[in-house]
């Protein structure tokens, strides 16, 4: 079942943002990427202290954005919108794994959090 699948992946990234967010280093969120809500943030305990919505850039692309998020060494993960594309996104996820951040990609933060009750999606 998809669904259930995809619920299961969510729910373990939920567990990771909330492990990451109680680091020292940031959870980023690129501005193409809109934050969640805080009572969802604090659903599933992500302190939203360490995260920080980056604002947009007039001479880069996200993607550039994500590098410079990735190499700054500041972050513990990053958020970026699926806008980038999948090559791009081959790219960056490998460049992430290098230097040991986590990089998820995602159409809205909102979609990383399961909706509680809800089997539609």
């Amino acid at each position: 079942d998809k669904s259930s699948t995809e619920s299961g992946a969510n729910a373990d990234r939920c567990a990771e943002l909330a492990k990451l967010s109680k680091g020292s280093k940031w959870v980023l969120l690129t501005n193409e990427c809109p934050k969640p809500q805080a009572s969802t943030l604090k659903r599933y305990q992500i302190n939203a202290k360490h995260l920080l919505e980056m604002m947009p850039s007039r001479k880069m692309t996200e993607k550039e954005v994500v590098l410079k998020a990735l190499q700054s060494g500041n972050a513990s993960a990053v958020i970026a919108s699926k806008s980038i594309s999948a090559i791009d996104q081959k790219h960056l996820l490998q460049r992430a794994a290098q230097l040991n951040c986590t990089l998820l990609f995602t159409h809205d933060a909102s979609e990383l959090f399961p909706v509680e009750g809800s089997l539609v999606h």
